[in-house]
């Protein structure tokens, strides 16, 4: 496989990672490999490097990046989010939601994390990153956004 084709599915797994299947965020399965991903794309590029300087500064950017890699595994053993459900509607678009999410870790109150969630079909949505409200307290544009009942 050459370095076009991995970065391609790089890019293909990065798109498809924001979209949701029923309630299945395909973001939970994709990120660990996404964080792997970029040691696979630059490998076969990695082991054809002749000199020693070039060699001994790939070397650290790779300790560096598996050191940062490393410590964000607790993250993704004891995190996790806990669904809440929709909290606002774009004004004029229904298909446009708010959905929150309370992420906690090591047991801790959590916080509420908004998403902004397009729907394409009943099954179908895309979602991506909107705003942190610490322990939960939001305050969003209510001239822009209706709250659900």
């Amino acid at each position: 496989m050459s370095v076009k084709e991995r970065l391609f599915l790089f890019m293909l797994l990065l798109g498809i990672s924001f979209f949701v299947l029923g309630e299945i965020r395909l973001a939970r399965f994709l990120n660990p490999l996404l964080w792997i991903f970029p040691l696979f794309i630059t490998y076969p590029w990695l082991i054809k490097i002749r000199t020693l300087l070039f060699q001994a500064l790939a070397a650290l950017a790779v300790a560096a990046y598996l050191v940062i890699l490393l410590l964000q595994l607790p993250r993704l053993f004891l995190c996790g989010y806990k669904q809440m459900g929709d909290f606002y509607t774009r004004k004029g678009n229904e298909n446009i939601k708010l959905t929150g999410r309370d992420w906690s870790c090591y047991g801790t109150t959590g916080d509420l994390i908004l998403y902004k969630q397009f729907t394409l079909s009943p099954h179908l949505k895309i979602e991506y990153y909107y705003k942190t409200c610490p322990d939960h307290k939001v305050d969003i544009d209510t001239t822009e956004w209706d709250p659900v009942r």
